[in-house]
């Protein structure tokens, strides 16, 4: 009898350990999408080359037209369901095939994001599919495709992920996001540029 309380004891305390993980890796999600979704991706198309613009002035503009565009609740984007696995010996999964060509190998993982344990994000409305990206539209409204990997926990307290956004053939970024916990709640600690077009 001692035996079964013992093994039945320990079943709960593993699922409790898994799903308290789970948890985890869905708040690291959301922080990074809530950090991450932008309208980065579509703001050159907006802005004006008339004249030259002081740094100031961008920065006026650049806000206002973000504003508008998030209020026009015009803006869509599309997150993967894929997820990748993260290899932290080779964090950007690429091998040069010559010294010009980089092929992108990421790890597929056989997990999936479970998309009712996301965050509805204020900027725009998800997608359930990724689109082509019209680089020549005059006035886009489509933020881009989003992807990320498994989070490595370096610790109880400090976490490691990869976040990629693609926003055109030529306009994209892979960024390893380090991420630390602070009063139950994930925030971004500092970040790596491994890859940008």
């Amino acid at each position: 009898m001692t035996r079964l309380f013992a093994t039945i004891s320990l079943l709960f305390f593993l699922l409790s350990c898994e799903n308290s993980k789970e948890k985890e890796v869905y708040k690291i999600y959301n922080t990074v999408l809530k950090a991450k979704v932008s309208t980065y991706g579509i703001m050159v198309n907006y802005f004006p080359y008339d004249r030259d613009y002081s740094e100031k002035e961008r920065e006026i503009f650049v806000e206002k037209t973000k504003d508008s565009l998030i209020k026009s609740k015009s803006l869509n984007y599309f997150v993967s369901e894929q997820l990748t696995v993260l290899d932290t010996l080779n964090p950007n999964d690429e091998s040069p095939t010559d010294n010009v060509v980089i092929q992108f190998n990421a790890k597929i993982s056989k997990n999936k994001l479970d998309f009712s344990k996301l965050e509805k994000l204020e900027i725009g409305n998800r997608l359930e599919k990724g689109q082509a990206i019209d680089e020549n539209q005059k006035n886009p409204t489509y933020l881009g495709n989003y992807h990320l990997s498994e989070p490595i926990f370096i610790s109880k307290y400090k976490a490691v992920i990869r976040y990629q956004h693609h926003c055109g053939s030529k306009c994209g970024s892979g960024i390893l996001i380090y991420l630390k916990k602070e009063n139950d709640e994930w925030k971004i600690d500092d970040e790596k540029m491994i890859w940008i077009s």
